[in-house]
């Protein structure tokens, strides 16, 4: 079945959002194409100008990094640029239309970003005809947070700087070869997939890292996590072993900077540990040294980052 035989595709809000008045008690949520917290990225000032959706709809983005990332709204908001929202043509439950967003964003390795990307085909994208059961019995509480975005330091990148990977980072490849040779067991293995925090499957194989990065060479290359816990890691997979203290606040700083590297690298220009390493990325600097406390304390601020 078509994405346009279930939703409506409607165009997005068109807006820039360092243009707009912010206004974080009362304004409008703001969705980009930003991969995270809904596609949020703050409240803004509404005026009678701009095109509003109603909570509901599902928020997708059309081009950039992440392409095809889809959220289902719970207020009204309004939208950046290649941005397309869908409005059901039929009543669906939320857990509806939760399904069909993830089964929008599987067809991501379709399209590619600042080339082939989503906005001239998403009408025609296939989506599953039929829903499963088990769809039905999810659970979509969300968790309660203490944070808000009151929270949320503004970022000042005047004392940013440039530094290479290989700065912070010792690199190794991973050495876990094809996963169906090795038992089931419990220990994470870490592969090139985006979902599950790149966790392919659990394996009876020894724990040969923890708190560390892993970052795909192949696939959607580039792609980096943070774990806190053991993992082992695939061939495909380059394991970041910290040259600092590193902290969970600090590893989910990090990881978040190199993926807006991740642009680089596709199918067609793969990445390997040789240029990882001389990947330079911009972070917090103070008296000349990398400011880890600035980017722990920055994380513990976010909305939701007392859950993590």
């Amino acid at each position: 079945m078509k994405v346009k035989e279930l939703f409506k595709v409607c165009k997005g809000s068109h807006l820039d959002y360092s243009n707009q008045k912010i206004d974080k008690n009362d304004g409008i949520n703001f969705v980009s194409r930003n991969s995270n917290n809904n596609g949020v990225v703050g409240r803004i000032k509404q005026d009678s100008k701009m095109t509003v959706f109603s909570s509901g709809a599902i928020s997708v983005s059309l081009g950039g990094s992440y392409l095809l990332s889809c959220f289902v709204q719970r207020e009204k908001f309004v939208t950046a640029e290649h941005m397309a929202v869908l409005i059901p043509r039929v009543v669906m439950s939320e857990k509806e239309k939760w399904f069909y967003s993830y089964a929008l964003r599987k067809n991501r390795f379709k399209f590619l970003a600042f080339a082939r990307e989503a906005d001239k085909y998403i009408e025609d994208i296939d989506l599953p005809d039929k829903i499963p059961l088990w769809v039905y019995s999810a659970n979509l509480e969300l968790p309660k947070t203490k944070n808000t975005y009151n929270d949320v330091l503004e970022i000042n990148i005047n004392d940013w700087k440039f530094i290479k990977l290989k700065e912070l980072f010792n690199m190794r490849r991973g050495s876990i070869g094809k996963l169906t040779t090795y038992q089931t067991g419990k220990v994470p293995v870490i592969s090139l997939q985006e979902s599950n925090q790149g966790i392919n499957a659990y394996l009876d194989v020894d724990k040969k890292y923890s708190n560390a990065l892993t970052i795909s060479l192949n696939g959607n290359g580039g792609y980096c996590v943070y774990h806190k816990y053991s993992f082992n890691a695939g061939r495909d997979c380059g394991v970041l072993i910290p040259r600092f203290n590193l902290t969970k606040n600090v590893g989910i700083f990090l990881s978040s900077i190199i993926n807006k590297n991740s642009y680089k690298y596709q199918y067609g220009r793969k990445p390997s540990l040789d240029k990882i390493k001389e990947d330079t990325i911009l972070i917090p600097f103070k008296n000349g040294k990398p400011d880890f406390d600035y980017m722990g304390y920055y994380i513990s601020k976010l909305p939701n980052a007392d859950l993590l």
